[in-house]
């Protein structure tokens, strides 16, 4: 009879668990939801090469101010180019 209890037990325990993973599922964790019109880009690449700091920053806060954030800056070791890459939502 105790082994019958117990398994009672053990099967309810059980089954509330079950019922509060789902519920705590559903209320605290939205679902994923697919963006319907994903945001799109567009870019723009400046060599920097030789600028001073202060003509980078002149030129970083103009593309700023004109809604561009920055997105890579990039190097390339053969040609010696530096730049930069921005983007902006269309």
């Amino acid at each position: 009879m105790k082994k019958l209890g117990l398994v009672v037990a053990i099967l309810i325990t059980f089954l509330i668990g079950c019922g509060a993973g789902t519920v705590v599922q559903q209320v605290l964790v939205p679902p994923a939801q697919a963006r319907i019109n994903p945001q799109r880009w567009q870019y723009h690449c400046e060599k920097v090469m030789w600028m001073a700091p202060e003509e980078l920053t002149l030129l970083f806060n103009r593309f700023g101010a004109e809604g561009w954030e920055l997105s890579m800056p990039y190097a390339k070791e053969q040609g010696g180019t530096l730049g930069a890459c921005f983007k902006r939502p269309l």
